[in-house]
């Protein structure tokens, strides 16, 4: 099971971060993109990438401690691939709550 990780959001790494992402699908014209072998890895590497996403979340004001997971379990068989928000919040579930 993923953990969740809290991290301050450094909006200059965020930007080169998705300035690689940008290349990654600049360079897809040798094909599709694997969510497995290249996708997942990706933001694997790049969480403040990850982190930058949950800007579009409305209950997340402020970004020094954000919370992100990737591949965390929800219920038994199913994952979400990447899971974003303030555990202080309550804007995710945490292990302390019951879904």
């Amino acid at each position: 099971m993923a953990q969740l990780k809290t991290l301050a959001l450094n909006k200059k790494q965020a930007k080169v971060e998705l300035k690689a992402f940008k290349t990654l699908l600049d360079g897809c014209g040798k094909g599709d993109l694997s969510e497995k072998q290249d996708l997942l890895p990706f933001f694997d590497a790049n969480e403040h990438l990850c982190a930058l996403l949950g800007t579009y979340n409305p209950n997340i004001v402020e970004y020094k401690n954000i919370t992100i997971a990737r591949e965390f379990s929800i219920f038994g068989d199913h994952r979400a691939d990447l899971v974003i928000g303030r555990d202080r919040d309550l804007a995710i579930p945490s292990r302390r709550q019951r879904l």
